[in-house]
């Protein structure tokens, strides 16, 4: 069974990952920009999550409590991770923190799968 401890380091690591996904983009709308600081906010508090639990300043009693936190939002951090995944393999292959014009990310998403609505809500 994997600690919890070691489960926020990886949901920590793909919430980075679209975070930074998020400030690459140029001329994005609005919405970009706050679910950048939604997920930058997400990721500090896995951090310190971890943190927190390498140092035994999470009770034993309250471990199962932040390990179903922690499962309850896998689905969704892997969901998120697949957004970002789509998009970046549409655009060839830029790095993470190379500028993306919010058109071409436009043209990737509308060709695929994921609509925008689905990403901006």
């Amino acid at each position: 069974m994997i600690s919890v401890a070691s489960f926020a380091i990886q949901l920590a690591d793909s919430v980075q990952k679209a975070c930074e996904f998020c400030d690459s983009i140029e001329d994005g709308p609005d919405d970009i920009r706050l679910i950048s600081a939604e997920l930058r906010w997400l990721a500090n508090y896995l951090s310190i999550l971890q943190h927190e639990h390498s140092c035994g300043l999470i009770e034993k009693e309250q471990e199962p409590l932040v390990r179903g936190a922690l499962e309850d939002r896998q689905e969704g951090t892997d969901e998120l991770a697949g957004l970002v995944t789509e998009p970046s393999r549409g655009m060839g292959s830029d790095q993470w923190r190379m500028k993306r014009k919010w058109g071409k990310i436009q043209i990737v998403l509308k060709a695929g799968k994921i609509k925008q609505d689905e990403c901006l809500h």
